[in-house]
C-alpha cells in the first residue's frame, strides 16, 4: 500500500484533476456544454471518493466551485472544454487548492487564443487595476495577450449558482475558524495561467473589493508546472520582488514553486534564449539526418517561428522571461515511446516515390519529435512529481466515463496524427504489404 501523498504530491494531483475534460467532446445530441460539464463532475467526484485516491491524498478533499467548463463555442456541434476550473479544500489541513486545466488538445481556440496569442502585450496595471502598487521599475510589467484572455474568462467563469470563483473562495474563507493556505496550481497552459491567477489573487488584497477581508487566508502559494512564460521581464522582476518582500500591509504573501522537465519543449516558451534549445532538445536519441546542414532544419524552423511569434508588435523590447526560481526535473528519454512511432513508421518508404525518398528522414524524424515532445509535457511528469498512483488510478476513472472509453494515450497518438496530416493507425496496412515488396526486391 502506498504511502500518503506530501502536501506538494496532494496540490498537483489536484491539479491534474482539473484536465478532466482533455481530449473530450459532447455532441449537442449527447448535452452538449451541460453533457461536458455533468462529466467533469462524475470524473472529479469519483476520483475523490475512490478509496485508493484518499489512502494517496486523504479523504477531505472536498469541492467548494466546481468544476466549471468554459467553452467559446456552446453551440457547436461537438463541444470541447477550453478551460476548466475547480476550488478544493482539505479542512483538516487548512489547505484549499485552485487548480485550473492546462490545454486541451481538441480546443483550437486554447491553442490559438490563449497559447499562441503572445505578439501582444497587456500591462499588468490594466488588470489589476490603480488602487494596487506597482514600483515605479515595474510599471511595463505586462502578460501575454492570451494569458490576459484566460485569465479573464477564468474570472468570468460562474457555476450552476451564478457565483465566481473569487466568490466563493471568499464566502469559505470568512466562515474558516483557523487561517488556511491558498495554492493555486495548473500544468501546461493551467502553468502559465496558474502563477497569475496567483499574483492577481493577491494583489486583489489592496482594492475596496478585497475578496480577503477576514484574513483568513494567510498564504498563497503558486505551483505551476510546465507552464510557458506568462510574461515579460517587467512582469517576471514584478513578481519576484512581491514573492521575495514582505508586504503584509497587503494581505497574505505570495510563495512561487515552479518545477519543468528539462526534456519538455513548452515552458522553453516564449522565451527566446530557451526556444533555441528545442531544435536539438532530443540529441543525440533523435540524431539529425545524415549530411544536414543545418541540424534539424523543421524543428529549427518552428523553434525561429515561435521566436518571431513572441514579438510584441507594440514594442519588439518586451521580450519574455520566466519568473524565477525555475527549478528544472532532469526528464529521460523516453525510448519505449520512440520505438512504438518508429514501428509505425518503418513501412512508410513503400508509400514515398522516389522524388520524395530523400525527405523521409526528416519527416520520420519530426514524428519522431512530437512524440518524444507529447510524452514528455504530459506523462512524464507523472514520474517526476511522483504521483504515478494518483494518475493511474485517476486515467481509469477519466476513461470510465469517456463517452468514447478513449485513454489519453489513444487521444495523443489521434492528435500527433493530426499535427503530421496522417491517420498513424492506417500505416498498419504497410507493414502487411512489406514482405511481397521485399520478395519483388
Amino acid at each position: 500500500m502506498s504511502e500518503q501523498y506530501s502536501q506538494e504530491q496532494q496540490i498537483h494531483s489536484l491539479s491534474m484533476l482539473a484536465n478532466a475534460t482533455f481530449g473530450v467532446s459532447f455532441t449537442q445530441a449527447r448535452g452538449g456544454v451541460s453533457g461536458l460539464q455533468s462529466y467533469a463532475v462524475t470524473v472529479v467526484t469519483q476520483t475523490l471518493a475512490n478509496s485508493t485516491v484518499q489512502g494517496l491524498i486523504g479523504s477531505d478533499w472536498t469541492t467548494v466551485w466546481g468544476p466549471v467548463v468554459y467553452s467559446n463555442d456552446p453551440g457547436a456541434g461537438s463541444v470541447v472544454a477550453d478551460n476548466t476550473m475547480v476550488l478544493f479544500n482539505s479542512p483538516s489541513q487548512n489547505l484549499f487548492v485552485l487548480a485550473i486545466a492546462g490545454t486541451n488538445i481538441d480546443s483550437m481556440y486554447d491553442w490559438f487564443k490563449e497559447d499562441f496569442a503572445v505578439n501582444g502585450r497587456v500591462s499588468w496595471s490594466s488588470i489589476v487595476g490603480s488602487d494596487v502598487h506597482i514600483p515605479f521599475e515595474d510599471l511595463l510589467a505586462a502578460v501575454s495577450g492570451g494569458t490576459a484572455t484566460g485569465l479573464q474568462i477564468l474570472l468570468g467563469m460562474q457555476d450552476s449558482n451564478g457565483t465566481t470563483m473569487v466568490e466563493a473562495l471568499s464566502t469559505a474563507a470568512g466562515k474558516l475558524k483557523d487561517a488556511a493556505t491558498l495554492a493555486v496550481a495548473g500544468h501546461s497552459l493551467g502553468g502559465a495561467l496558474s502563477p497569475a491567477m496567483a499574483l492577481y489573487l493577491h494583489d486583489m488584497q489592496q482594492t475596496s473589493g478585497n475578496w480577503n477581508a477576514s484574513g483568513k487566508i494567510n498564504s498563497i502559494q503558486a505551483w505551476p508546472t510546465a507552464g510557458p512564460t506568462p510574461g515579460n521581464g517587467s512582469w517576471a522582476a514584478y513578481y519576484e520582488y512581491v514573492v521575495g518582500t514582505e508586504l503584509s500591509q497587503y494581505g497574505a504573501p505570495l510563495s512561487y514553486t515552479s518545477k519543468y522537465n528539462t526534456l519538455d519543449v513548452i515552458p522553453q516558451a516564449w522565451q527566446s534564449s530557451t526556444l533555441a534549445d528545442v531544435p536539438t532538445l532530443y540529441e543525440p536519441s533523435i540524431s539529425q539526418p545524415k549530411g544536414s546542414t543545418p541540424a534539424e532544419a523543421i524543428t529549427g524552423v518552428l523553434a525561429v517561428a515561435a521566436v518571431l511569434n513572441a514579438v510584441d508588435t507594440g514594442n519588439p523590447f518586451s521580450l519574455f522571461n520566466q519568473v524565477t526560481p525555475w527549478t528544472s526535473l532532469a526528464g529521460t528519454f523516453d525510448t519505449a515511446t520512440d520505438e512504438a512511432i518508429q514501428t509505425k513508421l518503418k513501412n512508410i518508404g513503400l508509400a514515398i516515390p522516389s522524388g520524395l525518398s530523400a525527405y523521409q528522414p526528416y519527416f520520420e524524424n519530426l514524428a519522431r519529435f512530437l512524440a518524444q515532445m507529447a510524452y514528455q509535457h504530459t506523462t512524464a511528469y507523472n514520474t517526476l512529481l511522483d504521483i504515478e498512483d494518483f494518475a493511474s488510478e485517476y486515467g481509469a476513472i477519466k476513461q470510465n466515463n469517456d463517452p468514447d472509453g478513449k485513454s489519453d494515450a489513444q487521444l495523443h497518438e489521434e492528435a500527433l496524427g493530426r499535427r503530421l496530416g496522417v491517420d498513424l493507425s492506417k500505416l498498419k496496412q504497410l507493414d502487411s504489404a512489406a514482405p511481397a515488396a521485399q520478395d519483388m526486391a
